[in-house]
């Protein structure tokens, strides 16, 4: 069984990339913005499609700032329009003193409310350190790599799960755990809420996004 690190997408706001020093790192170390105490290499935005100068690039707006979205190969913003609201998961960058992002992951987001939710769960981390905790843990723990086969139907087991636990205001970490029985389940929903398959609204509470 291979064992590697991946860095957690942090959910953040445009200001914190904007205000925050851009660090380079030598080697295989990546890069990442200092905010603070809180080292940024991996991000997980929603914001706002508010311009489009070209197929592969975007200009976005979460409500604290702007910033671009730039991609070079993946044509992941090919189908993304202006006003569309997007879950950006990617790395932060710098061309000519210039922030940006390189996304990974790009989702359009059909409910408005989203944004909502995720303005108050960032208000709420920032006021709540020890909540934070409660999933820091569980999300620093490293990604597990197991059969393919058998990561598919874990992973269909989860989501489903989690569909059919949730009542309409989510459901949390533990009862999915408990309901899976298996010892790659919190692996796995760790990686769907990397991936953005899944929405944490609040500490150790999940949906499908």
């Amino acid at each position: 069984m291979v064992v590697i690190k991946r860095q957690t997408a942090k959910k953040c706001t445009i200001i914190d990339l904007i205000k925050g020093e851009y660090v380079r790192k030598e080697g295989w170390e990546p890069n990442y913005i200092l905010n603070g105490t809180e080292e940024i290499s991996r991000l997980n935005i929603l914001a706002v499609a508010i311009s489009k100068p070209e197929n592969n690039s975007l200009i976005i707006d979460d409500g604290s700032g702007q910033i671009s979205v730039r991609d070079f190969e993946n044509n992941l913003l090919l189908n993304i329009e202006i006003g569309d609201i997007i879950l950006i998961i990617g790395r932060p960058r710098v061309f000519n003193e210039e922030k940006y992002i390189l996304p990974e992951i790009v989702k359009k987001i059909n409910d408005k409310k989203w944004i909502e939710l995720r303005t108050l769960e960032l208000k709420l981390n920032k006021k709540n350190v020890s909540e934070q905790k409660i999933t820091s843990s569980f999300e620093e723990k490293p990604k597990i790599i197991i059969t393919e086969p058998t990561k598919i139907n874990i992973k269909d087991l989860i989501l489903k799960k989690i569909s059919e636990l949730d009542k309409g205001d989510g459901v949390t970490i533990e009862e999915v755990v408990l309901s899976i029985n298996d010892k790659t389940s919190e692996t796995i929903i760790n990686n769907l809420l990397e991936e953005g398959d899944v929405f944490e609204i609040k500490p150790g509470k999940i949906k499908i996004l």
